[in-house]
């Protein structure tokens, strides 16, 4: 921001926002009827300056001499309570901190000054807001630019050779863009804000060579613009207009020097280098260089180029009848000198994979895997046949073998899946490593994995990664490893069902680890499971609190090596416990069964011991109800069987609930006993249904108490407290 701006703010006139962003306009908003849900800003009275008007979408409001809300103006400084901000950027601060605070429009005055109440949009946090910060960057080293800028020149954007693919679609993103080139051909906005990218400078240019930036962020948004100026340059020569297609091409697509004459000033990741070479063929004169053929043929980049090409062509019929050069300038000129970006450039002393890590400007979420991946091609980033021999012989079997095992899941949850992977697998080697420094425990444990350089290095992290990704899916999705014994698997899977919370992952996986590598005997392995699931359950039943468990489990592998006996000794500590026999009995007699995170494998795990005795047992289970005998509501004969004291004592303990099918529950519903028995009786196939159904004529306290001494005797011994527990 230069002096006069920064005066204009400070100083005493009440137009110090409209001076230092120059052409916002008032523009009268709608009131809405109601102001739920809106941010407020609570101002003293003062001069009053310009309404943050140019993209605005908000309503700007204050209270009345006649007690009705109307129009008001921001006034100079944007005051809140005693504190007056004196630049833009202190003024961004405060809309960042009271953005969220929701008030509604009250009678009661504040302080008998004005209360101001804006109504925001998404709208205005992408515009108004933005562009304050995008003013402010002047304070910094970066600023907003168009794309006339940012592609004119001798430079070159490179993309990280293995970051992950272009994934832009129509909707959302493409859609959008769109709707802000339509907005400015048609008059309705000056320019459009399109977010941010981060660049970092890689190699300066010289006389015969162009400058190298490499892209940190914002991948997706530079070359969805590459890919619109590529369209513009095919339908043109398509039109037969060749000296606007030379021209557009030669300014904005194509580099001009001798040595690296028609090399793209795009460069993008290795795996879209296909379909890239695809767009770049609708070009002939000047005829771009291809790049090295990797990946698909057919993407999102070829879409998205299709799409363009398709909306160019729209306009051109809408604003030239179809034959005007023209309207394809009209285009050119909203597109390169109408939209602009927040270009921030870095240098070599930032970490670009930090930057990265913490930055979001828009678009699709960073993945952790993203940073593992930069991370690893970084270590190779000066030779390129390094880098794909790397890509092609370690990183993209160690990606494709979590994708396949990932196979029907959808998008998000794929990649919330592998992201999930990284922090287990950090604490597999360091108990010590915190969540929200991930990157950074990542590159001290890979030290640790190896202690070579290069592309040596990288590949030794990522065989090391993928020794772990097997024992961290059969967690998680209960996809088999290669040479896990059956006794061991069968184990686990039944311990999956519990359920398994995350934090025993770190110990699980390093068990998993040695077993299949034959480094913990088969029994040590399986007693130590069961160990965890006796743990588990009895904590479960008890009703204790998960909290501290991540403590236990994140340590236990370093303290036991999976030896069953030490396994457990440190599974319990002075404030974690392992319930005794005595405290499970009185948790199932007293305690609410109903509910429980362990409930339905508790009863399955019952239903499964009692199958073997029966003279027809089920070979699968099916997929079960938990149902109350005695119902959970108190009526009809009921009210005669039991008092309401002893219903709500009972009715939700372990003695009183029996498995079912769906079907025969909502055929039950709140019967007695009686029509229980007889319907019940021909309708379900589950054991301990049927027990309970031919050992009882009638049902009520004397039945559930004592039901509920049985299994608690079954619990005690079917999950014992003991460095020797086996499973049935």
């Amino acid at each position: 921001m230069d002096e006069a701006r920064r005066t204009s703010v400070r100083g005493g006139t009440g137009d110090g926002l409209a001076t230092a962003l120059p052409g916002l306009k008032h523009r009268t908003p709608v009131i809405p009827k109601k102001t739920k849900s809106a941010a407020a800003f609570v101002i003293r009275t003062g001069q009053t300056g310009a309404l943050l008007g140019k993209g605005f979408r908000g309503v700007l409001l204050r209270r009345g001499p006649r007690q009705g809300w109307q129009f008001n103006e921001l006034y100079r400084g944007l005051a809140c309570g005693n504190i007056a901000p004196v630049t833009i950027s202190s003024a961004t601060n405060y809309f960042e901190r009271w953005i969220q605070v929701e008030s509604k429009p009250s009678k009661s005055k504040v302080d008998r000054r004005s209360i101001f109440v804006l109504s925001v949009r998404q709208r205005f946090m992408t515009t108004t807001f933005n562009r304050i910060r995008t003013r402010t960057m002047a304070e910094t080293a970066s600023d907003a630019i168009n794309l006339h800028e940012l592609l004119t020149g001798n430079q070159r954007y490179q993309m990280p050779l293995f970051q992950r693919k272009y994934e832009w679609r129509v909707e959302p993103e493409l859609s959008r863009l769109w709707d802000d080139i339509t907005r400015i051909l048609e008059g309705s906005t000056e320019t459009a804000f399109l977010g941010a990218i981060v660049i970092q400078l890689e190699t300066k240019g010289t006389a015969g060579r162009s400058q190298v930036y490499t892209v940190i962020d914002g991948q997706q948004r530079i070359t969805t613009f590459f890919l619109l100026l590529c369209a513009i340059v095919a339908v043109a020569e398509k039109r037969g207009w060749k000296e606007q297609a030379s021209d557009i091409a030669e300014q904005y697509l194509l580099i001009k020097l001798m040595k690296e004459k028609n090399h793209t000033k795009l460069l993008p990741t290795l795996p879209d280098n296909k379909q890239f070479n695809i767009v770049l063929s609708h070009i002939s004169d000047p005829k771009p260089k291809l790049l090295p053929p990797h990946g698909e043929d057919r993407g999102y980049m070829v879409e998205s180029f299709e799409y363009h090409v398709q909306k160019v062509e729209e306009f051109i019929q809408t604003l030239g009848e179809g034959d005007d050069p023209e309207a394809l300038d009209l285009i050119i000129e909203a597109i390169t000198e109408k939209m602009e970006i927040v270009q921030i450039a870095l240098t070599k002393s930032h970490d670009a994979n930090e930057v990265f890590d913490r930055l979001n400007t828009g678009g699709r979420p960073l993945r952790v895997i993203d940073l593992v991946r930069n991370e690893m091609f970084q270590k190779v980033s000066t030779d390129y046949d390094a880098a794909e021999n790397l890509y092609i012989s370690k990183w993209r079997p160690f990606e494709e073998n979590f994708f396949n095992s990932l196979i029907g899941l959808d998008q998000i949850t794929t990649d919330k899946v592998i992201d999930g992977f990284f922090f287990p697998y950090v604490l597999c080697n360091n108990s010590d490593a915190t969540k929200n420094r991930i990157l950074a425990e990542l590159k001290s444990q890979w030290d640790i994995v190896s202690d070579t350089n290069g592309a040596k290095k990288a590949e030794e992290i990522i065989d090391h990664m993928d020794r772990f990704r097997g024992p961290y899916l059969a967690l998680e999705q209960a996809s088999r490893p290669e040479k896990v014994i059956d006794s061991v698997w069968n184990d686990l899977l039944r311990l999956r069902q519990v359920p398994l919370p995350g934090v025993t992952y770190p110990f699980l996986m390093r068990l998993i680890d040695a077993s299949i590598r034959s480094e913990l005997a088969e029994s040590d392995a399986r007693q130590s499971i069961n160990i965890i699931e006796s743990f588990l359950v009895r904590r479960g039943l008890a009703g204790l609190e998960p909290t501290g468990l991540h403590a236990i489990f994140k340590k236990l592998w370093s303290r036991s090596k999976g030896n069953p006996a030490r396994v457990f000794d440190h599974i319990q500590s002075g404030t974690i416990s392992f319930p005794s026999d005595a405290e499970l009995l009185e948790a199932i007699a007293s305690n609410k069964f109903y509910g429980k995170r362990v409930s339905k494998f508790v009863i399955e795990q019952y239903e499964i011991s009692l199958q073997g005795n029966s003279v027809e047992p089920l070979r699968f289970l099916p997929e079960i109800t938990i149902d109350h005998v005695m119902p959970q509501a108190r009526i009809g004969e009921w009210q005669s069987v039991l008092s309401e004291a002893d219903h709500d004592r009972l009715v939700d303990t372990w003695g009183n609930l029996v498995p079912l099918s769906s079907k025969a529950n909502s055929a039950k519903g709140a019967k007695s006993f009686a029509q229980a028995h007889e319907l019940l009786s021909r309708e379900t196939k589950f054991a301990s249904t049927l027990n309970l159904l031919q050992q009882h004529s009638q049902w009520g306290v004397p039945e559930i108490e004592a039901r509920n001494q049985l299994l608690a005797k079954w619990a005690i011994a079917r999950w014992p407290k003991s460095s020797h527990a086996q499973s049935e």
